[in-house]
C-alpha cells in the first residue's frame, strides 16, 4: 500500500462531503491537516484527485474511480465495527458450554434460540 489509511479516510469524507471545510469539522480535524492529508495521498498516488475552485472541490476522473473503491472499503470496516458491537452486547455471536462426562450422565433440555 503507498499511503497511510487514513489519509483514505480523509480522503472519503471530502469527496462525500465536497468540501475540506465540512470534512475537516466531520473529522474533528483542522482544515490544513485535511488538506495536507489530501495533498500527501494525491503525492504517493502521483494523481490529482481533486479539481480546486472557488465554487469548492470535485473529484476528478482519477479521484471518482478511487473513491469507488475507498467507499466499498470504509463501508465494510463500518459493517465490521457494527458486528463487532453486536457480538460486545451479546446480540449475535457463539456460546460454548463444556461439560464433563459425569453431567452429561443425566438429561438436559435447553429451548431457546441466539440470532
Amino acid at each position: 500500500m503507498t499511503a497511510n489509511l487514513e489519509y483514505y479516510r480523509v480522503f472519503y469524507y471530502v469527496a462525500r462531503c465536497s468540501s475540506v471545510t465540512k470534512a475537516a469539522a466531520a473529522l474533528s480535524l483542522s482544515q490544513p491537516a485535511v488538506s495536507q492529508s489530501i495533498r500527501q495521498l494525491e503525492k504517493a498516488l502521483g494523481s490529482s484527485l481533486f479539481v480546486r475552485s472557488a465554487r469548492g472541490i470535485s473529484l476528478t476522473a482519477e479521484g471518482k474511480i478511487l473513491y469507488e473503491y475507498v467507499e466499498k472499503g470504509y463501508s465494510a470496516f463500518l459493517a465490521g465495527e457494527k458486528r463487532l458491537l453486536q457480538m460486545q452486547n451479546l446480540e449475535c455471536g457463539e456460546i460454548t458450554i463444556g461439560a464433563s462426562d459425569m453431567t452429561l450422565r443425566f438429561s438436559v433440555t435447553v429451548s431457546g434460540t441466539v440470532p
